[in-house]
């Protein structure tokens, strides 16, 4: 098992204050913009506990108690549910909402680069703080953007590498480019704990939802590894094949849950 792994900071958080909502009001509607965090067992679980996922246009009644996620939210889709009459209770990852600062602070009178990926919805929150926005995702992108001044910050679950590389290329075309490490330390340690558990194991289980950023990153760094690497939500996806190695080494993705990951353990061991 790796020394790091599962449910980060901020997914502790946001998961702990929307069960106590659930809690604290149950005759009350609540809602998430957005699938809350990128794991399908949890989601299934709020989804019994009356839970529904809207999205960032949904029209509510007002008096719903509508949950942002901890990916964040762009202050036009904060200000469009405020209109409803809707109460917002924010879950936004304190490493995204220092982000989310930072933008505003540098982003006021330069354009913002976002490196990551423009699909993700922690990448759509960032940039909407910004007047002036571009996203990145890989080096080779980040060759045609010429610009005379920006600010760059990083999607909070890629890895450091891949921001450094960006960055490289950015510093050639771009004059005056303020820098500023956004990579969450919790996305850096749990990769790294990967890496540490290479030598001493044949083969690799990554746990966690195939929608999760940080899970699928954990996954490819297995593959690049060389050894064999399998990639499941749940124990519901173990096979023999992956119990059938002499030493399986397992890590997950910061949103997968504690207990998703101890039933794939008693998989993998039933089947060994």
């Amino acid at each position: 098992m790796a020394d790091r792994y599962g449910f980060c900071m901020g997914v502790t958080r946001a998961v702990s204050l929307l069960r106590e909502l659930v809690q604290e009001h149950p005759d009350r509607k609540i809602v998430t913009i957005g699938a809350f965090i990128h794991n399908p067992d949890f989601l299934r679980e709020i989804g019994e506990m009356g839970v529904d996922i809207v999205e960032s246009d949904a029209v509510l009644d007002a008096g719903t108690i509508a949950v942002i996620r901890t990916h964040g939210l762009p202050p036009d889709r904060i200000d469009f549910f405020r209109r409803q009459g809707v109460e917002l209770v924010d879950a936004t990852c304190p490493r995204v909402r220092s982000s989310q600062k930072l933008i505003s602070k540098f982003a006021k009178d330069r354009p913002l680069i976002v490196v990551g990926d423009d699909r993700h919805a922690e990448v759509v929150s960032l940039c909407g703080f910004a007047d002036e926005s571009y996203v990145v995702h890989a080096a080779a992108e980040a060759e045609s953007l010429k610009l005379e001044k920006a600010v760059a910050v990083a999607q909070t679950t890629i890895s450091p590498g891949e921001y450094e590389s960006v960055c490289e290329v950015l510093k050639k075309n771009i004059p005056d480019l303020i820098i500023k490490q956004t990579v969450c330390d919790a996305t850096q340690s749990r990769q790294s704990a990967l890496v540490d558990l290479f030598p001493d194991v044949d083969a690799v289980v990554v746990v966690g939802g195939r929608e999760s950023s940080n899970t699928t990153r954990l996954y490819q760094i297995a593959k690049e590894s060389g050894k064999p690497a399998f990639h499941v939500e749940n124990e519901k996806e173990i096979t023999a094949a992956m119990a059938a190695f002499d030493t399986v080494g397992i890590t997950a993705g910061a949103s997968t849950p504690e207990e998703t990951v101890v039933k794939v353990c008693d998989r993998l061991n039933e089947l060994a």
